[in-house]
């Protein structure tokens, strides 16, 4: 398997940065980079499922407040308990969706995630 000319040029600015000389076509880089590839892969799916379950949290408190607003004897309370169940729902659905577009993304196309933190890397290093 060859790598793109753009992603060998990431690699070497990287490389260049650490001051560290090596020549990416050869094969015992091959196994190291493909290893190292998964286990990133692997670690974005776990803190995915980690942020899946705070979002979870936010339906959870958006459920409660949503319980107690009812059970609320002013109405200036019912509006308050209201909007906190409203920001409780949008933080929760905003966080799940993010996060179940990243897991579909490792899954089924897991070159981008990596061709973006490279690319991540090599622009904070002052490119």
């Amino acid at each position: 398997m060859e790598f793109s000319t753009e992603f060998i040029k990431i690699l070497d600015y990287l490389c260049e940065k650490f001051g560290v000389v090596i020549d990416w076509s050869s094969d015992n880089i091959w196994p190291y980079i493909e290893t190292l590839c998964n286990k990133y892969i692997n670690w974005n799916i776990a803190t995915s499922i980690m942020w899946i379950i705070v979002g979870i949290a936010f339906f959870i408190i958006a459920f409660f407040l949503y319980v107690k607003g009812n059970a609320a004897v002013y109405e200036d309370d019912w509006a308050c308990y209201m909007v906190g169940v409203g920001l409780s729902a949008i933080i929760g659905a905003a966080i799940v969706s993010k996060q179940v577009y990243d897991i579909i993304t490792c899954i089924y196309f897991p070159e981008i995630l990596i061709f973006e933190q490279l690319q991540t890397l090599a622009y904070g290093f002052g490119k």
